[in-house]
């Protein structure tokens, strides 16, 4: 099943004998994992055909909320038949696709003001900073780093040319000094509507490629334990055929970062990626950070989501912090949500490893909060990542507000 530019679903029997009167065609109209509404329609396919079907036209729609509501289209089969009886359960799922009817609200716009602190620092409500705008604490957490982010973990796809192309795609990174990007602070100061705005270049050693990066960070109200971040990220200089990622790198302190517990609203429940998104599904989902990673043989960069509006991550101390992503563009091309990644090591961590048994927590949350990533391909054996999934450096703006649960 899949959604078509003019608002329909395309329905497929993809049997090559069978019509599919063995199936219910179940939908469910639901905002996250609150359920609006239900019904079946009433569809018979023939073997080899297809056909579009529309939302029920006397279907009530909410006002926008907190979250996306989707309408849900399953294809239910609940009885087994003969050859199916030894392993189809009741309820089995045989395919899904949805349509975006309702997008979430706008979030409203800070009000608060930074404060500075007694050492030349600056407070914006649960965000802390140093006097030349490093972001120290969140939500009374270390922060081990923070910064815009290019690179990934190459996949063995990334390690491979594709065919027809002359050089891997982890080359290309490398040459431009993904790996190796490094921030340097070039301005900080408080604006006339108290906000921090902070200014800074992002770049390798062996390029003159980089980014220009501005963050406006300021408090949702001057008593709220929210903050905004406005982050603001321009390509400078030739860069090569494409970047892993576009977006930030955020690395808490936390000790038990692999129990800690996440409920996203986004595509899931497993990842996604821009060429590996068909069984993705959008509603609430939660899983650990654990259980977030995709175990691959060979470690690998894994487990983004994609479509992500909402994330609660849940520590083992009892306390929380949420994070809400609107207003995200692509040079001129708007999308809903993020793509976020989280593990409980890092990157680099994660690139160096040869065996799963390797990886081992460090102590610290490492949070991918990216407008997008590059596609996944399959250059290891095949074509590389197809043009339209492919990223390439390009002006991003996101908005993130971080809120102390």
């Amino acid at each position: 099943m899949d959604a078509q530019p003019d608002g329909t679903l395309l329905v497929r029997n993809r049997y090559a004998f069978r019509d599919t009167n063995h199936a219910e065609l179940c939908w469910t109209l639901h905002r996250g994992a609150e359920e609006l509404a239900t019904g079946v329609l009433d569809l018979v396919l023939e073997a080899g055909t297809e056909t579009v079907v529309r939302p029920p036209s006397d279907l009530v729609l909410p006002e926008p909320g907190d979250a996306p509501v989707w309408w849900t289209l399953r294809a239910v089969q609940q009885k087994a038949e003969a050859l199916e009886e030894a392993w189809l359960e009741p309820g089995f799922q045989l395919g899904a696709g949805q349509l975006l009817l309702v997008e979430p609200a706008a979030l409203a716009a800070p009000t608060g003001r930074v404060s500075t602190e007694a050492d030349g620092g600056f407070r914006a409500g649960p965000a802390r900073f140093d006097r030349r705008g490093d972001l120290r604490t969140l939500a009374g957490r270390t922060v081990h780093g923070f910064r815009v982010d290019a690179w990934r973990a190459p996949t063995d796809n990334d390690r491979r040319p594709a065919r027809w192309q002359g050089s891997a795609d982890e080359e290309k990174w490398s040459s431009a000094s993904l790996n190796l990007l490094a921030e340097r602070k070039d301005g900080v100061a408080v604006t006339a509507d108290g906000a921090l705005q902070v200014d800074a270049r992002i770049a390798g050693p062996a390029t003159r490629a980089g980014f220009a990066a501005h963050y406006r960070w300021q408090p949702v109200t001057d008593a709220s334990d929210a903050v905004d971040l406005l982050v603001d990220i321009r390509p400078e200089g030739r860069w090569p055929e494409s970047v892993a990622r576009l977006g930030v790198l955020l690395a808490l302190d936390e000790p038990a970062a692999a129990e800690t517990g996440v409920r996203w609203t986004g595509l899931g429940p497993d990842e996604s990626y821009a060429d590996s998104r068909q069984a993705a599904l959008g509603g609430s989902w939660q899983h650990t950070v654990a259980d977030w990673q995709t175990r691959y043989t060979h470690p690998q960069e894994n487990g983004a989501r994609r479509g992500v509006t909402s994330a609660v991550l849940s520590f083992t101390d009892g306390t929380g912090l949420r994070i809400d992503a609107t207003d995200v563009t692509i040079g001129a091309r708007s999308q809903l949500g993020i793509e976020l990644s989280l593990r409980p090591w890092s990157d680099e961590a994660l690139d160096r490893a040869a065996h799963p048994h390797e990886l081992v927590p460090d102590g610290r949350l490492w949070l991918h909060l990216d407008a997008a990533q590059h596609g996944v391909g399959s250059a290891a054996c095949g074509p590389g990542v197809l043009p339209n999934a492919q990223l390439h450096a390009a002006p991003v703006r996101m908005r993130l507000r971080f809120t102390t649960l």
